[in-house]
């Protein structure tokens, strides 16, 4: 599952919920473990969302996997804002692939 629903938002720290796609809220933020060059770049609203984040986050609602139109195969972890801010490890690693 790429998104939960009780997840923080970036742009209201005290609501949940996401904004639809718009780029702004940061609750389907991903940690690219590996595939990263399979991806289009990050547009502008992306760039400025990440801004202060890690290089290997990225906003999974803005971004195309497979940008050249060519399978991918994709390492990635979920919520990275989650396991950043707790002290309990990392959450375990999802893989996808793109088509």
């Amino acid at each position: 599952k790429l998104y939960d629903p009780k997840t923080k938002r970036l742009d209201q720290p005290f609501a949940t919920g996401d904004c639809g796609g718009e780029g702004i809220c940061g609750t389907c933020l991903v940690k690219i473990l590996q595939g990263a060059d399979s991806l289009s770049s990050p547009d502008k609203v992306e760039y400025t969302m990440l801004r202060g984040k890690p290089d290997s986050w990225r906003a999974a609602c803005r971004v195309a996997v497979g940008a050249d139109n060519q399978p991918a195969a994709l390492s990635i972890e979920l919520t990275p804002q989650v396991a950043a801010s707790s002290s309990s490890g990392l959450p375990s690693a999802e893989s996808a692939t793109a088509r």
